[in-house]
């Protein structure tokens, strides 16, 4: 028998997952009435922009321009992404509502898009953590490649639970799995989300889903059986 929530979180992810890999530069206007527009939708929690290094991500060089204009409505939580310690420090200056540290679990990814181990990510990650504890500012760990990796298949779940281990052990409460390319079943979603809750409490999950495989609609019906808190989508 499914344990299906009656209700369920939803976190808007476009301005800046959706916007951070198009070919073309997209206008500060343009992106301060997208979020403006997705504010008026009154949706609970909408990720920003990226506090990336300009160079890494430059269609979102413009994180604090967007933060300093958008209209922010009364009880949205506008999130932005931190990669590293000095990222939250510009979040902490913008005055974001949340912070989103970010790490793949593929070793060969991790290696190729940071240059880095998965082992410094997590010390990385730690910072910015701390960074936006230090200023009382909710912070959530996103898990990239979590299922399946386009360099490495599928993800042993023993690294996955051995990583948030990690980083719970250093006081991270809050964190989603993504399935950053669409590749994992529905099995796979129950059986890891389900290790991982029974593992930490008091820790919270989310799913980040993408649809690749077409598989996108029953593994967040695993993910929710399985007792995920939350689920993050892009318009």
């Amino acid at each position: 028998m499914l344990q299906i929530p009656e209700t369920v979180r939803i976190v808007e992810v476009g301005p800046r997952d959706g916007l951070q890999s198009l070919p073309q530069w997209i206008d500060t206007d343009v992106k301060v009435r997208m979020i403006d527009r997705l504010s008026a939708l009154g949706l609970p929690t909408i990720e920003v922009s990226s506090f990336a290094h300009p160079k890494v991500v430059p269609n979102l060089r413009d994180a604090e321009e967007v933060f300093a204009r958008i209209r922010r409505a009364p009880g949205i939580v506008y999130r932005a992404l931190v990669p590293n310690a000095r990222g939250a420090q510009r979040a902490i200056a913008a005055k974001v509502d949340e912070m989103l540290g970010l790490m793949t679990l593929s070793d060969a990814y991790t290696q190729k898009n940071q240059n880095m181990s998965v082992e410094q990510a997590i010390d990385e990650s730690l910072l910015a953590f701390r960074t936006a504890d230090k200023s009382s500012i909710p912070f959530v760990m996103a898990l990239g490649m979590a299922f399946w990796c386009a360099y490495e298949g599928s993800i042993p779940e023993e690294r996955v639970r051995a990583v948030v281990a990690r980083l719970y052990d250093g006081g991270v409460r809050r964190f989603y799995l993504a399935g950053s390319l669409g590749m994992e079943d529905p099995a796979h979603v129950s059986r890891l989300f389900g290790r991982l809750i029974q593992d930490h409490p008091g820790a919270s999950f989310g799913f980040h889903i993408h649809n690749l495989s077409g598989m996108a609609t029953a593994n967040i019906v695993a993910a929710l059986d399985a007792g995920v808190d939350w689920l993050e989508s892009a318009i």
